[in-house]
């Protein structure tokens, strides 16, 4: 019986449902109409007619059954996947506090290395040499700064006769094609 075949008398058999008020009643109702309308329990037997109600019985109780460990296959699956995200979520906090943790330790330790760095680098300046700071810069003192001598500084400055026209910016060949 296919799906759409099982639910055509449903709204029908909803409202019997309805009206009678619980399941015996409604039970009650269905052999008595069996009774007074068909020849179920005089056709073929008291033992034939207890049959075939319990075949149908037994088929619908089996169905109900693989309904509800289906059902319960799909909650328990559920409840697994709620409980792994739940876990991932608490190791990903987990691990973000380790992080801060960290990254709190090292600052600290970096705070300590910056003093010692610089007091290592008050020491050499006062030598005259310029060392890289712990963030990788060269900082000069304004002593150090006066002392420097450029590679430049006294050599006089060649003049070319092209640095007095700035007209001609090498225009000595052909503009190339295109442009």
């Amino acid at each position: 019986m296919s799906y759409l075949e099982e639910e055509r008398f449903d709204g029908m058999l909803l409202s019997f449902a309805q009206q009678c008020q619980g399941i015996d009643p409604l039970l009650d109702n269905v052999f008595s109409f069996l009774r007074r309308k068909t020849d179920f329990f005089t056709g073929a037997g008291a033992d034939k007619a207890k049959e075939t109600v319990l075949r149908s019985f037994d088929k619908h109780m089996s169905l109900a059954e693989k309904t509800k460990s289906e059902k319960k296959k799909k909650s328990d699956e559920e409840e697994q996947r709620a409980l792994k995200r739940r876990e991932a979520a608490r190791k990903k906090s987990e691990e973000e506090a380790a992080k801060k943790k960290k990254k709190a330790s090292l600052a600290a330790a970096g705070e300590s290395a910056a003093v010692e760095a610089s007091s290592e680098s008050e020491a050499t300046k006062a030598d005259g040499v310029t060392e890289m700071d712990a963030d990788g810069s060269f900082d000069a003192t304004e002593k150090e700064k006066e002392n420097a001598t450029p590679a430049t500084k006294g050599a006089p400055k060649k003049k070319d006769k092209d640095d007095d026209d700035d007209s001609k910016d090498d225009d000595d060949g052909p503009k190339p094609v295109g442009n």
